[in-house]
């Protein structure tokens, strides 16, 4: 039952118009930004923009990115059927509260995951167009694209989606998730800026959801011709902390599932 609750959901999403809009979205970002704007040069002028140092740090920023599309996805999921009135039926039928929490939550992740991707396409595209800048451009490397989002770009999804269904169960509300969407934002901003020269490395690494103060460590006294030549080595510092992050969304997800009463009626918008 979990697999056909998960594809229904993962079915419904993409079907959405939600899902073009931030699907779409992703893709002519990366790709406007790779093959006509380049709005910024990562790294210095001598960082080619298809360098997988580029292409990670962009997957890294898309990231902040999806918080504002992962919790319209997840929240939906929680606040849905009770909003159209079916909560009830669903609530009537022998669906256990596992299968129906984690089968929706597993759908809409996989659909917020694929718009995601849009990024990687996008800047995989915007480096194939004849437009492009030629001489800021180096070698293709598929490798670079799977390391960026597969390393960062896909666990970031999954530990803001645990983040931000966790925040929907608990508001049960579109609104209030957003304003905690907005509220997580400041606080991950303030916080990282505010460890940027005060708290040592290690902290400052594990501290980071989303990899990005690992990933310039490791990377930040490395030149322009090495950042353009491969992807930046992964160091254990930098593993230690993504599986630090999707071991605590693991452990948000267990808090979600003992908190949400399968049974509970009149969600608000």
């Amino acid at each position: 039952m979990f697999g056909r609750i998960a594809a229904f959901e993962f079915r419904y999403q993409v079907r959405s118009p939600l899902f073009v809009v931030a699907a779409g979205a992703f893709f002519l970002l990366a790709f406007v930004d790779m093959a006509v704007m380049k709005l910024g040069t990562v790294g210095g002028g001598n960082v080619l923009f298809n360098s997988p140092h580029v292409i990670i740090v962009t997957h890294l920023l898309m990231s902040l990115l999806f918080l504002f599309v992962g919790a319209a996805f997840v929240s939906n999921v929680i606040v849905r059927d009770d909003q159209s009135g079916f909560g009830p039926l669903v609530r009537a039928t022998r669906i256990t509260k596992f299968d129906y929490l984690f089968g929706r939550f597993a759908g809409a992740f996989a659909a917020g995951a694929l718009a995601l991707a849009g990024v990687t396409l996008g800047q995989w595209l915007g480096t194939l167009m004849p437009f492009a800048d030629q001489e800021m451009l180096g070698p293709n490397r598929l490798c670079a694209f799977a390391y960026a989002y597969g390393l960062f770009a896909f666990p970031n999804a999954l530990i803001l989606s645990a983040i931000l269904f966790a925040l929907a169960t608990a508001t049960r509300s579109t609104a209030g998730t957003f304003i905690g969407v907005v509220a997580f934002l400041v606080v991950y901003l303030v916080s990282q800026r505010l460890m940027e020269n005060q708290s040592p490395l290690n902290v400052r690494v594990l501290a980071d959801p989303l990899g990005m103060s690992a990933y310039m460590a490791a990377s930040r006294y490395m030149t322009a011709a090495e950042l353009n030549a491969g992807a930046t080595p992964v160091t254990g510092l930098m593993v230690l902390g993504r599986l630090l992050w999707v071991g605590a969304a693991a452990l948000l997800l267990a808090l979600t599932y003992a908190l949400f009463r399968f049974s509970e009626r009149g969600m608000s918008r």
